[in-house]
């Protein structure tokens, strides 16, 4: 979960950076007597605006977090991968230190980047096992993706079950290239 791990590592960030912000801010204003008016007013307005651009960085991370944080509790496949640009051409390791890649209902989270379906569009559009590997395919109506995964074989009744569980949670069938 060392994906999970990053994200938080980021959003305590964004925190502290907004709250430092915000403490900054204060201490400007208090300080006020002691600078000419003009120059109070200037540094509390640049303290302001940017601790109002860390609070939304922090609040967009926070939701990030939140999403990931749902995707991996229900999860469906879990994965490391191998990324692919959906335009047919060569695919290519994704140069990560651990990468991961989580499947669910919600969305997908590669590594720190979350892809959120039913969410501008996107939507998991396909699921294919190939004797090797695992592609996934998303996207919205006019920007697909692909997602190549490397397969190892699993028994029969596991890959049957995560066959039942891909199709009754995401409604799509995988499909089985030989």
């Amino acid at each position: 979960m060392d994906c999970l791990k990053r994200i938080r590592q980021r959003n305590l960030f964004f925190a502290g950076a907004t709250g430092f912000g915000a403490l900054l801010s204060i201490l400007v204003y208090v300080s006020g007597r002691l600078m000419p008016e003009i120059q109070t007013l200037i540094a509390l307005a640049v303290c302001l605006v940017a601790s109002a651009f860390l609070a939304a960085l922090w609040l967009k991370e926070y939701k990030k977090l939140k999403i990931a944080q749902l995707i991996v509790e229900n999860q469906i496949l879990h994965v490391c991968p191998v990324v692919g640009n959906g335009a047919g051409k060569a695919a290519e390791q994704k140069d990560i230190k651990n990468p991961a890649l989580f499947v669910s209902y919600f969305g997908m989270l590669l590594d720190t980047e979350v892809i959120e379906f039913s969410y501008n569009g996107k939507q998991l559009r396909a699921v294919k096992f190939g004797p090797d590997f695992i592609s996934i395919t998303y996207g919205a109506v006019k920007q697909v993706q692909t997602v190549r995964l490397p397969w190892t074989t699993v028994s029969p009744e596991e890959f049957e079950t995560i066959i039942k569980k891909i199709h009754c949670e995401t409604g799509i069938k995988p499909a089985i290239l030989d």
